[in-house]
């Protein structure tokens, strides 16, 4: 995140002193991250009836990534919608989206590992790991579905599904990863790469391993073949 440009001091409405390029210093080291001024500012002894707040590009980031957050939330609920009208079932999309969480351990190790902020643009890579995940998440239970509906028992329909659907999932994930690289390095798209990248990979590997005990925790002890989706 940039450091704020703009720093304004309010004496008493509608006064204000603006102050621009101001240089903070933390514990030797120059104190550019808004977090690192604001614990500064708050620390600082203000003379009464002074204040101050951050504007800026900082104030803009702030705004931007309230928005991503909001759009996050209303993705998970119009993909709830979606498939709940397509499975005709209030319960099963719920086991399907059961495995949206796995994308955070993929998003949260590579933002760690390289060194990446989570703001708006790795939100926005997020968002998108929200739709690559379903889709793999409801390719598998349907497949599990479609051998169980050809007479195979639950054990068999779930390991059967999982092996088969291995190869393609995790070289479609691989593929996206390696056009990602590109505009991993880059300062403004590289915290979406590496959402994408990290969580796209853990979550299609462990997707793979969690749906299929859950489908089997489930509906382990039922050997009848289901009526249909």
């Amino acid at each position: 995140m940039p450091a704020p440009d703009e720093l304004t001091l309010s004496v008493a409405p509608p006064e204000y002193v603006v102050l621009r390029k101001l240089e903070f210093y933390r514990e030797g080291r120059s104190a550019k991250h808004p977090a690192d001024i604001r614990a500064i500012l708050d620390a600082t002894a203000l003379p009464p009836g002074y204040t101050y707040r951050f504007g800026g590009s900082t104030k803009d980031m702030q705004e931007s990534f309230a928005f991503a957050v909001q759009a996050l939330a209303l993705g998970v609920v119009f993909i709830y919608m979606i498939l709940a009208s397509q499975f005709r079932s209030f319960l099963q999309p719920l086991a399907l989206m059961s495995s949206l969480p796995l994308t955070l351990i993929g998003v949260v190790l590579a933002l760690l590992v390289f060194n990446r902020p989570l703001g708006f643009v790795a939100i926005l890579g997020i968002l998108a790991l929200l739709g690559m995940i379903t889709k793999n998440a409801v390719i598998l239970i349907v497949q599990i579905e479609t051998d169980r509906g050809e007479g195979k028992s639950v054990r068999e329909a779930v390991i059967a599904s999982a092996t088969g659907r291995l190869r393609p999932m995790f070289l479609t994930a691989l593929s996206t990863v390696l056009g990602l690289i590109p505009i991993a390095p880059t300062v403004f798209w590289g915290p979406m790469a590496f959402a994408i990248m990290g969580g796209l990979l853990v979550a299609t590997l462990l997707t793979l391993v969690f749906l299929p005990a859950l489908y089997m925790a489930v509906l382990g002890k039922e050997d009848a073949a289901p009526k249909g989706l």
